[in-house]
């Protein structure tokens, strides 16, 4: 009832990879809103230098990643990461309000995997 399926793609140069891995909650990072949460949660993430993907035919390349869903359960848990990581003071509570959609529906069709299109 509460698991579905996220996929990490990774477009590199030559090609597109996809795993599929099961979730039973969505880990988000507080920002000021629901939607804002969940699109930093998807949003495309240049892999470069130090941070390079590592090919198996082509060593060290520049790729994208993003997370998008396959399926979604009937029932959506959002975990909300009300900590963060400062290398000066150490661990730190985000204090930020978030606010959720109440009055509409929540549209997860823009996260989905099905409207995935990478341009670069």
């Amino acid at each position: 009832m509460f698991q579905g399926i996220v996929h990490f793609i990774d477009q590199l140069i030559i090609k597109v990879s996809a795993r599929e891995e099961e979730f039973d909650d969505v880990p988000l990072v507080i920002s000021d809103s629901l939607q804002q949460s969940l699109e930093s949660y998807c949003e495309i993430e240049v892999m470069k230098d130090n941070n390079a993907y590592s090919c198996d035919s082509c060593g060290k390349v520049t790729a994208h990643r993003c997370t998008k869903f396959g399926t979604l359960p009937p029932i959506l848990h959002f975990s909300l990461l009300r900590f963060a990581y400062d290398n000066v003071e150490g661990r730190k509570k985000i204090l930020t309000e978030m606010q959720f959609p109440i009055s509409d529906a929540l549209d997860m069709l823009q996260y989905m995997e099905s409207t995935f299109i990478l341009n670069d």
